[in-house]
């Protein structure tokens, strides 16, 4: 994917881990840190977050609710620049996230995180890569 255009078909996923199952992080958290950089729905549909045009991707949704908590962030025709780099990076260290998406075959995890991915999710990668730095993510389309 470069930076110029984007694949609307294509998704980027957020999520926490913990040993080898998925982990919820607050609901009103990720929608409050993703109102950072957009704009949350209304009360129906405050879990769906629209960025200005051609600014780091269609929309994103936040899956779970108030009492479950955010199970995974999605974002829809993402835009690999250096906008959505920061954003994830930073929801990265702020949630705990791992990230994967549906175009390539890498799982990107903090530091020493690698072991809270479940085993039948990182058999579906064909890497899982370390990361300290936004521009670690997503290398060939920087």
């Amino acid at each position: 994917m470069s930076d110029v255009g984007r694949d609307v078909s294509c998704t980027v996923f957020l999520q926490r881990f913990a040993n080898g199952t998925e982990s919820a992080v607050s609901f009103r958290a990720a929608i409050d840190f993703l109102a950072k950089y957009g704009s949350s729905g209304p009360s129906d549909y405050i879990n769906e977050i629209t960025f200005p045009l051609e600014e780091i991707a269609d929309d994103a949704r936040v899956i779970g609710g108030p009492a479950e908590g955010a199970v995974l962030i999605a974002f829809h025709g993402p835009i690999i620049d250096k906008r959505i780099r920061h954003l994830v990076f930073e929801a990265a260290q702020t949630f705990s996230f791992s990230i994967y998406d549906d175009f390539s075959d890498v799982i990107y995890v903090l530091p020493h995180e690698s072991d809270a991915i479940p085993q039948a999710m990182s058999e579906q990668f064909s890497s899982i890569q370390e990361f300290t730095h936004a521009l670690e993510l997503w290398p060939e389309s920087a």
